[in-house]
């Protein structure tokens, strides 16, 4: 291979390189440090603790969430401790983005609410309701899972945009197919037009 050649060969490698490198450390600022979320009831003081999250879309990102896809939630946490168990009565606080069941565009949801859970220490894991029995030997619940799973049964089962606020176009042709199918007698979900709504909904994006 002439000089000439191995030159460009070896700036080619360099920038692929460089991209990868590039790629990697996007990852890695995308991260979200899950680690405190693990909490050591064992080693509670007192009789109650505090705890506050703040959810970012990093956070849905690397805890896989698949509804919801990204958003700002703050979470506040207190611990109780009981005679024979813990209380962890959780507030959450904010909004989460979701897909427009019409457009398909990403719309953004207020989220508020309470829950509580109780935790025993036993033998091994159990999930039952709204009771958690982990390792009394170990005491850590990671409640970072617990989190997502509470946020998901808070989002309403329809997610559409407020009136106005749906992409035109794609409302157009979701009516369109809407009326297609009440026409032939048949439901809207076991229609295979779905997949090519998906194909036209992505070549209006910017």
């Amino acid at each position: 291979m002439q000089p000439e050649g191995r030159a460009k060969v070896g700036l080619a490698l360099h920038v692929e390189h460089q991209d990868t490198r590039l790629l990697f450390l996007s990852i890695l600022r995308r991260m979200y440090d899950l680690e405190p979320f693990k909490i050591n009831l064992n080693g509670l003081q007192g009789q109650q603790m505090s705890f506050t999250f703040k959810l970012d879309d990093a956070y849905f990102e690397t805890i896989g969430s698949l509804e919801i896809l990204g958003g700002k939630i703050l979470v506040e946490l207190l611990v109780h401790k009981r005679e024979d168990s813990f209380e962890l009565c959780f507030h959450f606080d904010g909004w989460v983005i979701l897909i427009c069941d019409i457009c398909l565009d990403r719309l953004e949801m207020p989220l508020e609410g309470d829950y509580k859970v109780k935790v025993i220490l036993g033998d091994e894991y159990l999930d039952e309701d709204d009771t958690i029995t982990i390792d009394k030997n170990d005491g850590v619940i990671d409640v970072s899972w617990l989190i997502c799973e509470m946020l998901n049964l808070n989002v309403p089962i329809k997610h559409v945009h407020e009136k106005g606020m749906c992409n035109k176009k794609m409302e157009e042709i979701y009516h369109k197919l809407k009326v297609d199918e009440q026409d032939k007698g048949k439901t809207l979900g076991e229609n295979p037009a779905w997949k090519e709504l998906e194909k036209i909904k992505n070549t209006f994006k910017d």
